[in-house]
Parts: structure tokens; C-alpha cells; sequence
């Protein structure tokens, strides 16, 4: 059995750069295609795999941006420390990230209203099978402001390119290894 912090350390070590936190190992269940995303103005409707970025600060241990997150805010500690882990390595040419020129003012994947500004998904999935965002980046602050931790969102799972899973041992945040 092993830590979230040690798992993380060994994907970093296998380069991975994302993972996520999942009620199931199976990824067909978060299956989903462009023309399943519903609305074109509403973000990508589940079955969306979310991930977050694999961080590593100087002096403490590898961890999941999410898990930082959701430990540091206390949000559904509960469930998600006894979530699996599910890790990806996707084909970075297949996604676009947040400060992609169609993102701008004038771009094509996005819509300026009244109360503030929207993304065409659908537009955004007829291209990318996903988009990473970084929210503290300069660039869309606007479009992506609530988005809490550097992600990467994938709706078409031909993208991806290795995967690891690892079963939680049935205690907080340790997995079978």
C-alpha cells in the first residue's frame, strides 16, 4: 500500500503529468463524444474525465492539485480520500489550452453577453478532444476564473496515450500498489 504522495512521486518518475480522482477504474464510463455535449454554450456536460496537474513544491511531497484543493479547503474530504486514482498521458497535440487565440475578445469559440462571456464547447470538441487550463494564467482569466486548480479536461478518450490506475486500500488517501 502506498500514499497519494508516494503514487504521485512514481508518475511523476513515469511522466505522467495529470491524474484524477474517480468513483471507478473503468474509463469508458466517462465516455463521451462531441456531439454528446449538449448546449453549445454550457461547459462540456459530464461524461468529462477532470484532472489535475501533478504538483511538487520545494519541501514538501507530489501531490494532486486537487487534492491540495480539496484537503487545504476541507471540500468532501470524506469522499474523495477514498476515491481511486486514475492517471493519463494524453496526446498534447489533440488539446488546447486556455490562452488559445479562439479564446480572445474577437475568437471564434467564444461569445461576449450581457452578464459575461460564454464558450462554445462544441465548437472547442469538433477540434480538441480536450483543453488544459491553468487558472492563474494570464491570457482568459474571464472565461476560466472559476476554475480552481491547473486541469485538463478530456471528452474524447482517443487522446490518450497510457494510463495507471491504482484501487483505494480502503483507508484515506493509501492505495493498493
Amino acid at each position: 500500500m502506498s500514499s497519494i504522495h508516494q503514487v504521485c512521486e512514481r508518475m511523476l518518475a513515469e511522466g505522467f503529468e495529470y491524474g484524477s480522482m474517480v468513483r471507478t477504474l473503468t474509463i469508458s464510463e466517462y465516455d463521451s463524444t462531441p456531439e454528446s455535449m449538449g448546449r453549445p454554450w454550457l461547459k462540456p456536460r459530464a461524461p468529462t474525465l477532470w484532472c489535475s496537474r501533478i504538483i511538487s513544491y520545494e519541501g514538501s511531497e507530489p501531490t494532486l492539485d486537487w487534492h491540495s484543493f480539496v484537503v487545504g479547503e476541507e471540500f468532501m474530504v470524506d469522499t474523495y480520500s477514498k476515491s481511486h486514482l486514475l492517471f493519463v498521458k494524453v496526446d498534447k497535440s489533440r488539446i488546447t489550452f486556455e490562452s488559445d487565440p479562439c479564446f480572445s475578445k474577437d475568437g471564434l469559440w467564444r461569445k461576449e453577453t450581457e452578464n459575461f462571456p460564454l464558450i462554445h464547447w462544441s465548437r472547442v470538441a469538433s477540434q480538441y478532444a480536450g483543453i488544459t487550463v491553468n487558472p492563474g494564467a494570464k491570457g482568459c482569466r474571464d472565461l476560466f476564473s472559476l476554475w480552481d486548480v491547473d486541469s485538463l479536461a478530456i471528452w474524447d478518450y482517443t487522446c490518450v496515450t497510457d494510463m495507471r490506475a491504482f484501487e483505494n486500500a480502503g483507508s484515506d488517501w493509501t492505495y493498493v500498489v
